[in-house]
């Protein structure tokens, strides 16, 4: 009699840890164990209903997730339904151990209290370990995106009325033409239309900027060669990426950073004249000693509207001009913007900034980087991070796994080769990257991208653009990604400063560009598609 007393508050406790389980994991199923169907009922509809979600959200794919994880207003509805559904599971499970125990004998607080301690920290750390993960992606979105009323440019103002207007039903007023150019929206230049400049290949017009192309998204990627041991900061890497959402096209355009020659915004003239008296009268010593290698002699007279040192010195040169872009983000980085719009004639939406560290991190944070290498490279380089190891680079051509240290070896290297297989290298490896980057990717190493884009990127990227960049980034073909280089060469009468330096031919690659772009536009095979192996 004594066993028999002894065992039924043993099973009632069994059934009752049992009961509280089974709705830990289906809310309602330890209700409908314990023999209490009728409440269980209203449990197993709410789980229902958080199936059906699941399952809609599964159906519709990474992508989709991923575009609404990028949306603040969703992951703020996010953070309040994990906190319902870990109340809901909560109350499910103590109400199944509470129905499940009733009447069985057994009756001992000290019991109970310890097994809702359990259930809430078994059930309340996988819903707190998800809200944190929102919430470091809220902070992360609010920290490196700007919000529309942080957008300063007249540029980008326009772009998104022509985008509500579009969304309105309303045909948008500005023409959606890639290749044409117009002089309905000069953003930076209010004051009138553009006026000819002189540069070694002739003149050509100050701001023949296409239109505003809805369309179409431009970006400015650049690398940055902060690290141990360098003071400032110089854009090592620049590349235009152009990506077409109709087509699925888009093409990678490298921009060398020896070239000379650019185009100077009106505003950066001013600020940047003492640079230019300084080059200047550099090359005028040169000529004056004979030991000028430049293909042609200095004119009479300096144009201020062309750049006369290399292009990636405009950065540090500009970075400190917060007075000409107020409320900006980076004022260095929006004159290189101006200027390579300026230049090209194509309009750039955006910018984003990298250093080395940060490049590092985002490789290793994708699992490394496959990569065809075309030529062999045994090179020993500096660290990206302070109290690093210098990398070696040890190859032969042919296909490579690399991890960040190896893959930032690779794209800064030539010192046993040019700049023009430098940049092609710098193309093909984002090419790969590009290719790597696919949403299940980007969820699955969450935590340390996001730790290197929050720690190492600066960007103008507006935060209402990334679910449709997102979108637009996922239905890309790898193959269809084209590449192009503007660099020494790609003009056929190439020309050269006094130190040799090339000058960019500005109407020759605005024409090539713009052939480009508008193939990108048509859907039609692009450009150096194949240049990576």
């Amino acid at each position: 009699m004594a066993d028999g007393t002894c065992s039924e508050p043993t099973r009632g406790r069994d059934r009752a840890l049992l009961a509280a389980a089974m709705s830990l994991v289906v809310p309602g199923a330890g209700q409908w164990f314990a023999g209490r169907r009728r409440r269980a009922v209203p449990f197993l509809a709410g789980t229902a209903a958080l199936l059906g979600i699941a399952i809609v959200m599964v159906a519709r794919g990474e992508v989709y997730a991923l575009r609404l994880l990028v949306q603040p207003r969703w992951l703020t509805t996010f953070i309040v339904a994990d906190v319902a559904v870990a109340v809901f599971r909560l109350v499910a499970a103590i109400d199944a151990y509470v129905v499940a125990a009733a009447g069985t004998g057994f009756n001992r607080p000290a019991v109970h209290a310890a097994v809702v301690v359990v259930l809430v920290g078994a059930l309340v750390v996988p819903h707190l370990l998800l809200g944190a993960r929102a919430a470091r992606l809220l902070d992360l979105l609010d920290r490196v995106f700007v919000e529309d009323t942080q957008v300063t440019t007249d540029q980008l103002r326009a772009r998104f009325s022509a985008e509500a207007a579009r969304s309105g039903g309303v045909i948008p007023t500005v023409s959606t033409s890639t290749t044409s150019a117009g002089t309905d929206l000069y953003p930076e230049y209010p004051d009138g239309l553009p006026l000819p400049v002189r540069t070694h290949y002739g003149e050509v017009s100050e701001a023949v900027i296409e239109p505003i192309d809805i369309d179409r998204i431009t970006v400015l990627l650049v690398g940055g060669d902060a690290g141990p041991g360098r003071t400032g900061l110089r854009t090592d890497v620049m590349v235009l990426a152009s990506l077409d959402p109709v087509t699925h096209q888009a093409v990678l355009v490298s921009v060398s950073r020896e070239l000379t020659g650019f185009l100077l915004p009106r505003e950066l003239q001013q600020p940047l004249e003492w640079r230019q008296d300084t080059i200047w009268s550099l090359a005028e010593q040169a000529e004056k000693n004979g030991t000028s290698q430049a293909t042609d002699p200095l004119p009479a007279e300096r144009d201020p509207g062309v750049w006369l040192d290399r292009i990636n010195a405009i950065y540090p040169f500009s970075q400190t001009f917060d007075r000409l872009y107020p409320g900006g983000v980076d004022p260095g980085m929006e004159a290189l913007r101006q200027t390579f719009q300026q230049t090209l004639g194509v309009r750039i939406d955006f910018y984003v900034l990298v250093d080395f560290a940060g490049f590092v991190d985002v490789i290793d944070a994708i699992g490394g980087i496959d990569v065809t290498a075309h030529e062999p490279m045994h090179v020993l380089f500096s660290p990206a991070k302070p109290g690093e190891d210098e990398t070696l680079i040890d190859i032969e051509p042919g296909r490579h796994h690399f991890d960040g240290r190896t893959a930032l070896a690779y794209v800064r290297n030539r010192s046993d080769s040019s700049d023009i297989v430098r940049t092609r290298r710098q193309r093909c490896l984002l090419r790969e990257v590009a290719a790597r980057l696919d949403p299940l990717t980007v969820l699955v190493n969450f935590d340390a991208l996001a730790t290197a884009v929050e720690d190492h990127t600066t960007t103008n990227l507006p935060l209402r653009l990334l679910p449709d960049l997102i979108g637009a980034v996922a239905e890309l073909d790898p193959g269809q990604i084209g590449t192009w280089a503007i660099q020494q060469g790609s003009s056929a009468d190439g020309k050269v400063d006094y130190r040799n330096l090339p000058i960019i031919d500005v109407a020759g690659t605005r024409s090539r560009l713009a052939a480009i772009l508008r193939g990108v536009e048509e859907g039609a095979p692009v450009v150096g598609a194949d240049e990576c192996g």
